[in-house]
């Protein structure tokens, strides 16, 4: 490996320069899902809480993301991040304001238009988070990506937590006008604290020193290498994410038609799934000292799918609330050092796409869970729900089997080399003889 002398890691940004960009993720985090949590929920509860209208509903916030990820999030390689980010929160205060005169969700009229919004929010999601990823993969030093990357997956769960239980919440206490509002002002202070991370201009221009190749791999053979983890890992999270997807409807779900607790029993939900996905990115850094991607990714899954097939059972409504959190919080440590494999396995100038085709494997398999649920679930029956459970936990359980595969694989590789090498040296002590 090349040695980097320490003054050029000394030019790279640290973590802590980048406070204006995590606070601008934060904020506009928070209203987006202040915004979505309110939407998806009074969309639910006044066109009569069917399982189609809440399927339906999410597959306008997850099929665009799984579209922005794959087409537009490569935006942000060809750009500068900064720019992007702050063009995005003007696009997305923009996108908010004709809802402002129609927020009453009993009109169909106002449904659809809402439903409209839903879906430019969500295709601006993945350029967004693509910018993030790729101004930290260029800019800030290797060794400190998945810290850095940690960070702002602390921020996600934090902002979910607080958005989605203030969502439900406000519905109680304000109007939904009023949570479109609060959404409109995030985006603002959003692209205000972006602009002032502008304006430190030589601290941007600053690039991380970035690792080379090592003389025992070639560059053909390290690209070889990164497109094979890549499709790994792809189709490992879609699998995980086509059974796990089904978190973003079993809140409302077991809230709603199960306990009959409604925004209360959501409130409550979402609070606890949201300290287990923010537990989980606390222990990230720490289970990455000790255990490497590919171990750390399999033990993950597997625990995600077991305790989906726990999630099929409705003892209390405690019970659905503890299982769901820490499958949340194991699903946060898979997320973010698939994440973080991804973007340190290809170049700095493929980050955005790479991160994009995170998004991408991400959100198709939450959107064909949603679809599923939307095309089997015109009413919740509680046998039902509890088969589509158990199907759900079978999805996730496969990315434990890939990434088994490609372990044994990746261990019969490196043990064919070590006995090529050993009789090559053989032969050579021969002939030396």
């Amino acid at each position: 490996m090349k040695h980097v002398p320490q003054a050029a890691s000394q030019r790279a940004i640290r973590l802590r320069d980048l406070w204006p960009l995590f606070a601008a993720y934060a904020v506009s985090q928070l209203g987006g899902w202040v915004f979505r949590a309110g939407a998806v929920y009074d969309i639910f509860d006044k066109q009569g809480g069917e399982g189609s209208v809440l399927g339906w509903t999410l597959l306008c916030v997850y099929i665009p993301i799984l579209v922005g990820g794959k087409w537009l999030a490569p935006l942000s390689d060809k750009y500068n991040s900064i720019y992007v980010m702050i063009a995005l929160d003007v696009l997305c205060t923009l996108i908010l304001l004709p809802v402002l005169f129609g927020s009453d969700m009993i009109s169909l009229g106002n449904v659809l238009m809402a439903l409209l919004v839903i879906v430019g929010l969500s295709l601006a999601t993945p350029v967004f988070t693509a910018a993030q990823s790729s101004l930290i993969r260029k800019r800030v030093a290797p060794e400190q990506v998945t810290t850095a990357m940690s960070v702002l997956s602390n921020i996600t769960w934090a902002t979910n937590v607080l958005g989605t239980v203030g969502g439900s919440l406000l519905l109680l206490l304000l109007s939904f006008k009023s949570i479109i509002l609060i959404n409109l002002l995030s985006f603002v202070f959003s692209g205000a604290l972006l602009f002032m991370f502008l304006q430190r201009r030589p601290l941007f221009d600053t690039a991380a020193p970035q690792k080379t190749a090592t003389a025992a791999e070639s560059a053909p053979a390290a690209e070889a290498r990164a497109k094979k983890i890549k499709w790994v890992l792809l189709s490992s999270i879609f699998f995980l994410n086509l059974g796990a997807g089904v978190i973003n409807l079993f809140p409302a779900v077991a809230a709603r038609d199960i306990y009959q607790s409604h925004q209360i029993g959501l409130s409550y939900f979402y609070l606890g799934n949201g300290i287990g996905g923010f537990v989980g990115t606390l222990l990230i850094v720490r289970l990455r000292k000790h255990i490497s991607e590919v171990p750390l990714l399999m033990t993950s899954s597997l625990a995600i799918g077991l305790l989906l097939l726990s999630m099929s059972w409705f003892p209390s409504a405690m019970f659905s609330i503890l299982i769901s959190s820490l499958m949340l919080m194991i699903g946060q440590v898979f997320g973010v050092i698939a994440h973080t494999y991804l973007l340190t396995s290809h170049a700095p100038e493929q980050a955005g796409r790479t991160s994009g085709l995170f998004m991408f494997a991400t959100f198709l398999g939450v959107a064909v869970n949603a679809g599923l649920f939307s095309l089997f679930f015109s009413k919740v029956e509680v046998s039902s729900f509890s088969i589509f459970m158990q199907f759900c936990g079978a999805c996730s359980l496969m990315a434990f089997v890939i990434l088994a595969v490609h372990a044994y694989r990746k261990r019969g590789d490196f043990n064919h080399k070590s006995r090529s090498h050993g009789a090559g040296e053989q032969q050579g002590n021969k002939a030396a003889h």
